[in-house]
């Protein structure tokens, strides 16, 4: 789980989104995309805003475009 409170010194310490592309689609009811996409790149990872062959995660919420599904499934 991401905690909103984390340090930055536990955010530096976590090395599992370090220079991975991550996307993040759909809508979070605990927190605001933005936000998780703010926290994403203080735990290293470089967010993308579309799927590609260099995509190493993908964080789904609800209601998720189909185009994005459809890619991410491929």
């Amino acid at each position: 789980a991401i905690h909103r409170e984390a340090t930055d010194e536990a955010l530096t310490e976590n090395i599992f989104f370090k220079d991975k592309s991550v996307v993040v689609s759909g809508v979070f009811t605990s927190f605001d995309r933005e936000e998780l996409k703010k926290l994403l790149k203080k735990l290293g990872a470089k967010v993308a805003s579309s799927i590609s062959g260099s995509t190493d995660y993908l964080i789904a919420g609800e209601n998720m475009g189909p185009a994005k599904l459809e890619k991410a499934t491929q």
